[in-house]
C-alpha cells in the first residue's frame, strides 16, 4: 500500500512509542514546549511505498502559515537519510523508533531547556544530523526571540550584539536575503517580549495548537550565545 493511502495509520503507530507527542495532522506528531515546537514528520519521498522520519523544531515565536522543518534532521544510518519501506513498517517500527530515539535523545525527554535548544543548533549547524543549508539569520533570530519570550532580556540584547557581528564576518550568498548585517540588527532590536508572546498566542491560534499541552521552557543558567558560532564559519 502506497504511504499517501496509509499515513494516517503509520501516523496512529508512531504515536503509541512518543511519550507527550500528538497527533496534530497525519505524518505530524507534536509536542508544545512554551514558544517551541518539537515534532516528528513523516516525511513522504518520490517512492510512494517508503517515508522518511524526520525530527524537528518549529518556533512560534515568528510568524510563520506552515509549520516548518528549517532545523531538522533526519533518521540517519552511515550518515544519510534511512527511508521506511510500507511493507515492513510493522515489523521494524520499534526498531526504527528506538533509533531516531537515539539520535535525538530529546524525544525521549519531556523538559526542554534553551539550553537543549541551543546545543541542537550547534549540533545541526556542525552537520551531526547530516547535510545541511543554513540560514543563519533566521536560526540567530529565533535564539533572540527565545530569550525575549523567557524575559532574559539581558541574555537577548548581549546576544544580539554577538550574532550581529558574527553575521558582518560571514559571506553566506543568502545573507543578501536580510539586506545587511545592520538592517538584521535594527530589526531584533525592535521586539520585546509583549511582541513575542503576542505572536506566540497568535501562531497557537492559527495553526490550531492550543490544544496541545504545554510541557514549557526552562531558562536557567543559560549557555554563550557563542556555542552556535563556533562550528562552520562561511
Amino acid at each position: 500500500m502506497k504511504f499517501s493511502y496509509s499515513k494516517a495509520k503509520i501516523t496512529k503507530d508512531w504515536s503509541r512509542y512518543l511519550d507527550g507527542f500528538e497527533i496534530w495532522k497525519p505524518k505530524h506528531l507534536l509536542r508544545c514546549h512554551g514558544p517551541l515546537i518539537m515534532g516528528v514528520c513523516l516525511d513522504s519521498l518520490r517512492d510512494p511505498n517508503a517515508y522518511k522520519p524526520v525530527f524537528h523544531f518549529h518556533n512560534l515565536a515568528y510568524p510563520s502559515d506552515v509549520i516548518t522543518l528549517s532545523l531538522s534532521g533526519p533518521l540517519l544510518s552511515r550518515g544519510v537519510y534511512q527511508p521506511v519501506k510500507i511493507q515492513t513498517h510493522s515489523e521494524k517500527l520499534p526498531g526504527i523508533v528506538s533509533q531516531l530515539k537515539k539520535q535525538y535523545p530529546l524525544i525521549e525527554s519531556v523538559g526542554l531547556s534553551f539550553n537543549d535548544y541551543l546545543r541542537t543548533i550547534s549540533n545541526y549547524l556542525s552537520g551531526k544530523h547530516g547535510t545541511v543549508a543554513a540560514f543563519r539569520p533566521n536560526i540567530y533570530r529565533d535564539i533572540v526571540l527565545l530569550a525575549l519570550y523567557c524575559g532574559a532580556t539581558d541574555y537577548a540584547n548581549d546576544s544580539i550584539i554577538f550574532l550581529y557581528n558574527d553575521l558582518r564576518n560571514r559571506t553566506d550568498y543568502n545573507m543578501r536575503l536580510i539586506g545587511t548585517p545592520e538592517k538584521w540588527k535594527d530589526e531584533m532590536q525592535t521586539i520585546n517580549q509583549s511582541n513575542v508572546i503576542a505572536t506566540v498566542e497568535s501562531q497557537k491560534e492559527t495553526h490550531k495548537l492550543k490544544g496541545l499541552h504545554d510541557f514549557g521552557l526552562v531558562f536557567e543558567s543559560p549557555i554563550e550565545v557563542e556555542i552556535v558560532t563556533k562550528l562552520n564559519p562561511s
